[in-house]
């Protein structure tokens, strides 16, 4: 249908990756990526109360 649905997180927090080519979805957890957006947010006077990520992706060939 040209759109990917994603569940509620109620406990761990992960991102998502989507293979564009066959519309899996990934899911995927990266401290880093997640300290850098709170000290983004931090930086600005500001704090994360929740936030999505997906990076759309196509294996390489």
């Amino acid at each position: 249908s040209g759109h990917s649905v994603f569940e509620l997180a109620t406990d761990d927090h992960h991102d998502h990756m989507v293979d564009v080519d066959n519309n899996e979805i990934i899911e995927f957890v990266d401290e880093e990526i997640e300290a850098r957006q709170h000290a983004i947010a931090a930086e600005r006077g500001y704090e994360i109360i929740d936030h999505s990520l997906v990076l759309y992706v196509r294996k390489k060939r």
